[in-house]
C-alpha cells in the first residue's frame, strides 16, 4: 500500500494534529517529538493536508521504489545498460577460429561463412541456420573439403574441416639433371638413380652438373634418366649489421607498484597511471566464461633507462645474435650453421657497421631437365628407368 511520512513543524503543529483528526484521516503510526510530530498515512489521505503546513519525509510501498527511481534515474539507467549491454555481447562473435594448416583454404572457408552471414562482430546463429549453412558451404567446396563443422563455444566460432585429398598424380619420369644451387664445398651426396659427377669435399659452382642424368656406357651416352638424391654443402653467407653507437639500458630501480587493471575487449582501464616506465608482469584474478573481459592483478617495477655506448665485444655479439635470426629466416629447417665469425668493424658518424661470415651446410640440390637434350653419337633414348 502507499504511504507518505509526514513532519508536522512550527508552533501550530499539534493544533494541526488536532485538524488531522477531525478531518477523520486515518493515521497509522504517530511519533511526537520536541521539534516535531511525525505521522504516516495513506495516499488517499494526503490531498486533504493542503491546508496544513507539512513537509513528506519518507515513502512506503510501491511509492517508495518509484520515489528511489527517480532519485537515482542515471544509476537505474547505469544498472540497466550494465546488465543488457553483456547479454546482448553474449550474443556476437569475436572470433572465428579455424582448425587447418592451408592458409588459402582457411581464407576460402572464412569468406564464404562471412557471406553466410557468420563473421566477427554479428549475431550468433540459430542451431538450424548453422546446418543450413554447413551444408551450403560443403557443397559450394565438395572439390576442395569433405568435412566441416561449425561449433560455437563462448564468443566465438571454432571451424573444423577436412581438405579433399587429391588423386595421386602419374608418376613424372622426365629426365633431369641434379645441380648445384649455390656455389658451394660438398659435405655429403645421396645418389638414388643417375651417375655422380662430383665427389665429397669438392668445390662446385651454382649451376654445375652433381648427378647426372644421361648414362654413360664407357665413352657412348646411352639413356637418359630422372637422377635422384640429395646433396648437401658448405655455404659461406655475408651478413652486414648496421647498429648506433649508443644503446638504451633499463635498470630496475626497486621500486614496485601494484595495481588493478580491467580489461574491456582488450581495452585496458588501470586505476592508476605512471608515466615512468616499467617491467610489468599481469596475473588474471577473473575472466568471464562468455566475454572477453577480465580483471587483473598487475606488478610493476619501475625502472630506469640509461643511455650506454657500445664496446666491440657487445656490439659484436649483438650484431652476430641480429645477423643470425636475419639468416635463419632465408634458410630452411634442416639447413644447419656451423661456424659464425665477425670479419670487420667499422665506427661510421653516430654507427657501427659490423660484417658476420657465416658457414652453413644446406641442401644444395637442385634440378635441369634434360628432355630437349640429344644424346650423341646418335645412340636412340633408352626408356626412364622406373
Amino acid at each position: 500500500m502507499n504511504r507518505y511520512q509526514i513532519m508536522l513543524y512550527g508552533i501550530n503543529r499539534n493544533y494541526n494534529l488536532n485538524k488531522i483528526m477531525a478531518l477523520r484521516i486515518n493515521l497509522y503510526a504517530i511519533k511526537i517529538e520536541k521539534k516535531a510530530i511525525y505521522i504516516i498515512i495513506s495516499k488517499e489521505d494526503y490531498p486533504k493536508l493542503k491546508s496544513i503546513k507539512h513537509k513528506i519525509v519518507n515513502y512506503y510501498g510501491p511509492l517508495k521504489i518509484k520515489r528511489m527511481i527517480q532519485n537515482n534515474y542515471i544509476l537505474v539507467i547505469g544498472i540497466i545498460i550494465a546488465v543488457l549491454i553483456p547479454l546482448l555481447l553474449s550474443k556476437l562473435i569475436f572470433k572465428i577460429e579455424i582448425n587447418h594448416p592451408n592458409q588459402n583454404l582457411r581464407k576460402v572457408i572464412r569468406n564464404d561463412l562471412k557471406e553466410n552471414g557468420i563473421s566477427k562482430y554479428h549475431f550468433q546463429v540459430s542451431f538450424k541456420k548453422k546446418e543450413k549453412i554447413k551444408e551450403k558451404i560443403l557443397a559450394k567446396e565438395r572439390k576442395r573439403i569433405d568435412y566441416l563443422e561449425i561449433k560455437r563455444k563462448g564468443t566465438k566460432y571454432i571451424i573444423e574441416l577436412e581438405e579433399r585429398k587429391e588423386r595421386s598424380k602419374k608418376k613424372d619420369d622426365r629426365p633431369r639433371h641434379i645441380i648445384a644451387t649455390d656455389d658451394a664445398l660438398i659435405t655429403s651426396i645421396d645418389a638414388k638413380e643417375g651417375e655422380i659427377i662430383k665427389k665429397k669435399y669438392d668445390y662446385v659452382k651454382k649451376g654445375d652438373i652433381l648427378i647426372s642424368g644421361i648414362i654413360h656406357n664407357k665413352e657412348k651416352e646411352v639413356a637418359k634418366v630422372k637422377s635422384n638424391g640429395k646433396v648437401k654443402g658448405e655455404v659461406w653467407y655475408q651478413v652486414q649489421v648496421i647498429l648506433p653507437k649508443y644503446y638504451l639500458k633499463q635498470k630496475k630501480l626497486n621500486k614496485i607498484h601494484h595495481i588493478l587493471s580491467f580489461n574491456f575487449f582488450n581495452k585496458y582501464l588501470n586505476l592508476k597511471k605512471y608515466k615512468t616506465s616499467f617491467i610489468i608482469k599481469k596475473r588474471t584474478i577473473w575472466q568471464d566464461s562468455l566475454l572477453p573481459i577480465t580483471l587483473e592483478y598487475i606488478t610493476e617495477d619501475k625502472t630506469k633507462i640509461i643511455k650506454r655506448a657500445y664496446n666491440k665485444n657487445r656490439a659484436i655479439n649483438y650484431s652476430i645474435d641480429i645477423a643470425t635470426k636475419k639468416l635463419l629466416d632465408k634458410l630452411n629447417r634442416e639447413d644447419k650453421i656451423l661456424t659464425k665469425q665477425a670479419l670487420k668493424i667499422n665506427e661510421k658518424d653516430s654507427k657501427i657497421e659490423v660484417d658476420i661470415l657465416f658457414k652453413v651446410e644446406k641442401d644444395i640440390t637442385g634440378y635441369l631437365s634434360i628432355e630437349n637434350v640429344q644424346l650423341k653419337e646418335g645412340e636412340e633414348d633408352a626408356k626412364p628407368n622406373s
